[in-house]
């Protein structure tokens, strides 16, 4: 019954109408803005709210209503991103900020916006 009053912001605008999934995710991690064990404070994020990606749009929909987010870890595999546009996807950022990240984008760089508190210095697309 919770499906069916889906907010119309959590569906993609080229997703099927009346579909009750969505494609944004956040990013969970110990090294994210978002750790599986610990509340995140704005001072937290030390590589910057407007350098942080917080959450995706990810190829992989979920039920609105479903607690899951993309696990993302330096040593692993990156999660699961895009699949709307051929030519990259949307990212929220700590600041509130929505940005079309390009699938050009250097994978070191991508992985820096993914961390709070890698250190890494000031990145530019």
């Amino acid at each position: 019954m919770l499906l069916s009053i889906m907010p119309i912001q959590y569906r993609h605008p080229e997703a099927p109408e009346g579909s009750t999934n969505t494609p944004y995710l956040a990013i969970t991690g110990e090294e994210a803005m978002f750790q599986p064990s610990k509340d995140t404070l704005p001072s937290d994020v030390r590589d910057g709210l407007a350098r942080t990606i917080m959450v995706v749009e990810s190829n992989s929909t979920v039920p609105w209503t479903k607690p899951d987010d993309l696990a993302y870890a330096s040593d692993k595999p990156l999660p699961s991103i895009g699949g709307f546009s051929d030519e990259g996807f949307h990212a929220a950022f700590g600041d509130g900020s929505v940005r079309f990240i390009s699938k050009t984008i250097a994978e070191s760089v991508l992985r820096a916006l993914m961390t709070a508190r890698g250190g890494e210095p000031d990145v530019n697309q």
